[in-house]
């Protein structure tokens, strides 16, 4: 499984919301599942370098470290994680953002998943709205699902 979120400045109100459901989702992964986590704002960023990694205590531990790095800044470019993810060929992506993207970003990613020998599910996550850019991005791939939360 790979998380693929936002840290782009507009989420600054709602990064600690997003570490916070990040954390407690690979704790409650078996070390026998893998897991990868990628940040993206202007650029990606792999916080746990040779992705993906098996959900250990260790490699857990690892996470909430180098977490501590992580801060919200800079603008909205899903792509080239998002291209990461699929690279990884993992079962699932877990895209969340607060934000939409342009229509191309999510061709783009489909396009990508659907060139795989067995695509991924992408499921996402809109805070405080309905991203209809996510909404498509879940629709096209799987079909995954979409889901809103809100902070407040």
């Amino acid at each position: 499984m790979a998380f693929v979120l936002d840290c782009s400045g507009s989420m600054d109100q709602e990064f600690a919301l997003v570490t916070d459901a990040l954390l407690d989702a690979v704790e409650a992964l078996k070390p026998t599942q893998e897991f990868a986590v990628i940040f993206f704002n202007d650029l990606p960023t792999q916080v746990i370098p040779n992705q993906p990694v098996a959900a250990t205590g260790r490699n857990k531990q690892r996470l909430k470290k180098a977490m501590r790095s992580v801060q919200p800044s800079g603008g909205t470019e899903p792509t080239p994680a998002m291209t990461l993810a699929i690279n990884m060929e993992t079962e699932l992506i877990i895209v969340m953002s607060d934000g939409e993207f342009d229509l191309s970003d999510v061709s783009t990613a489909t396009m990508q998943n659907h060139q795989r020998s067995a695509p991924a599910t992408i499921d996402s996550i809109g805070l405080n709205g309905k991203p209809q850019t996510l909404v498509e991005l879940s629709r096209l791939n799987g079909p995954g699902i979409f889901t809103s939360v809100t902070s407040e």
